[in-house]
This record gives structure tokens, C-alpha cells and sequence, in this order.
């Protein structure tokens, strides 16, 4: 393989690793007592374990691309896509799960009703990535070279849900910080 293709590999499956942990912290934060955490911390090493075998055995084949599918190297792609979409969409679940509850529990003392955004922003970014992840597991599993177009996607679908998240928890908190006054004339 070409250095080039090996470089933009690593770079993809770092990418979706980092994508893969991002939501693991946060639910450290909410899941206090941490016994919960236990399965994505050890889906996450299977995650980062099946991206450097991925990565060693692609540095190490031939140069005919097509070769990614049928050799070793498509079973640890395959593994690390599975373990990845697996891993993200347990722990979205979890956080969303706990958030939830604790909005229901605290919404019995609220003066105002809320629509949980903070729910439906982390279960819109989940979904966007998750989708795309499917699409790139499809494609490689059909050996469909639209897995190489999917993968250049990926990188650029899982930044735009980073940034979806954080745009719309601002503009949420800003709304929520100011509210609407009416000044009398």
C-alpha cells in the first residue's frame, strides 16, 4: 500500500475512535457510581484494538485496493465498524437515558415545562453519525467501492454533528439565559 493511503487511514480510524469516546466521559459525569461505564470503557479498547490491527494489516498489503475486502484486513474493518457503531450508540443511549431521567424527575418542580433539547440534540447528532456509519458498513460488507467516497464523508458528517451539538446547546442557553421582556411605553 501506498504511505499516503496508510496515512489517511490512520487519520479516518482516529477520527472515528475519537468520535467513538466522545460521549464515554460525559456519561462517567452522569452515571455517578460508574459500574454502568464498565461496558463502553471495554467496547471503546475493542474499538481502538481492532483500528490498529486494521491499520497494521492494511500498511502491510499489497498495492490492489480491492484486496481491503477480501483479505484479513476486511475482517478487522469490518469488526472495528461494528464495534464502533456499537460502542457509540450504547453509550448516546445511556447518556440520553439518564439525562431524561433526571429531566423527568426535576420537571415536577419546574415553573415552566422544557422540551428536553438537550435529549433530542444528543439523539440527532447520534442518529447523523450512526446512519452514516451504517452506509460505510454496507457498502464494505458489498464491497461497494462507495465505501472509499462514504469514508471521506464520515469524517466530514461526524465534524458537522460535533459542531451541530455545540451551536445548538448556545443558542439554547442564550435563549434561556435572556428572556423576552416587554417595556411599557
Amino acid at each position: 500500500m501506498r504511505w499516503s493511503d496508510t496515512t489517511h487511514s490512520i487519520l479516518c480510524n482516529f477520527i472515528v475512535s475519537i468520535w467513538a469516546v466522545v460521549d464515554t466521559p460525559n456519561n462517567c459525569i452522569v452515571w455517578r457510581p460508574g459500574r454502568i461505564i464498565i461496558l463502553p470503557c471495554v467496547m471503546w479498547c475493542g474499538v481502538a484494538t481492532f483500528g490498529v490491527f486494521w491499520i497494521y494489516n492494511y500498511s502491510q498489503a499489497g498495492s490492489d485496493f480491492r484486496s481491503v475486502f477480501t483479505s484479513e484486513i476486511g475482517h478487522w474493518v469490518t469488526a472495528f465498524l461494528v464495534f464502533t457503531l456499537t460502542t457509540n450508540l450504547s453509550t448516546t443511549g445511556l447518556l440520553t437515558y439518564r439525562i431524561w431521567m433526571i429531566e423527568c424527575s426535576v420537571s415536577a418542580f419546574r415553573s415552566t415545562k422544557g422540551r428536553m433539547p438537550i435529549v433530542w440534540v444528543l439523539i440527532d447528532a447520534a442518529l447523523l453519525c450512526s446512519a452514516m456509519l451504517c452506509a460505510l458498513l454496507i457498502c464494505f460488507v458489498r464491497s461497494n467501492n462507495g465505501v472509499f467516497v462514504i469514508g471521506d464523508m464520515l469524517v466530514v458528517i461526524i465534524s458537522i454533528a460535533f459542531y451541530m451539538v455545540f451551536i445548538r446547546f448556545a443558542t439554547s442557553k442564550s435563549t434561556q439565559d435572556f428572556p423576552l421582556t416587554l417595556r411599557g411605553g
